[in-house]
């Protein structure tokens, strides 16, 4: 994992001009999501923000993961992209595309038996994470920085995704009963305005419904080395990172 992390992450390389017209190729793609290599090397630096990609692709592998888990408690999460149309006003929510990512899930992964539903919203480069809580019946909001500005958007949130829930036939929970003040919960906040994505990926990984488990003492770069590497290892990696990363740097 280090020595992959240093060579990948941290060693500079002169990159190959692109011609006109040239699309940067995939360095890693898993599902329907990818993501360059130029890209995946900024996001993962330390103290960089993470990106919408690498958050993605996280996000595809912790639901690989969830269906071959042994554990009893079943969690899934959304896309970025569902979360970040779910965020916006009521009065401008066009349901159409989270309707069809929610049948999709309910059909693949028959959600509705699920314990916790996660999403994760970024504004601005900050990210939080918004449970819809089945195992509780409630809703929950993580937010690394607890500043309170993305509170807003993720009540936003829970009512847009219990809009298209009672419309969608597939899923047979009743959220009606569910506030949208989510109870306050104790959880790890980060000192510094640069680990909220890595953070949500934490809160993903240890929220059990009930309590988060504490993380404080693991090193956030640690974090970010697990993420690269288990990105580029991952056995469902539709490329050979390895091989793109020969073609694009420069001699």
């Amino acid at each position: 994992m280090e020595a992959m992390y240093q060579y990948y992450v941290m060693k500079r390389y002169k990159m190959k001009k692109m011609k006109r017209g040239e699309i940067e190729p995939p360095f890693i793609r898993i599902g329907d999501f990818h993501i360059t290599y130029p890209n995946f090397q900024k996001s993962l630096k330390p103290r960089a923000q993470i990106c919408n990609e690498v958050l993605s692709l996280f996000i595809e592998t912790f639901n690989i993961e969830q269906l071959s888990s042994s554990k009893k408690q079943k969690k899934f999460a959304f896309s970025v992209l569902m979360s970040l149309q779910l965020s916006v006003h009521p009065e401008v929510f066009d349901p159409s595309v989270c309707a069809r990512e929610l049948r999709k899930a309910c059909q693949n992964f028959q959600i509705s038996g699920f314990d916790l539903l996660f999403f994760t919203i970024v504004r601005d480069g900050h990210w939080i994470v918004c449970v819809v809580n089945l195992l509780h019946k409630e809703f929950n909001m993580f937010d690394s920085l607890g500043d309170g500005k993305l509170d807003v958007a993720a009540r936003n949130l829970f009512i847009n995704f219990k809009r298209i829930a009672t419309e969608e036939s597939d899923f047979t929970v009743d959220l009606s009963s569910f506030k949208t003040d989510w109870p306050v919960l104790d959880y790890p906040q980060q000192s510094t305005h640069f680990d909220c994505g890595l953070f949500s990926t934490m809160y993903l990984e240890n929220f059990d419904g009930q309590m988060m488990k504490d993380f404080k003492k693991q090193n956030m770069l640690d974090v970010r080395k697990t993420i690269a590497s288990k990105l580029f290892f991952h056995p469902l990696n539709k490329v050979f990172p390895a091989d793109v990363h020969k073609a694009i740097i420069a001699a």
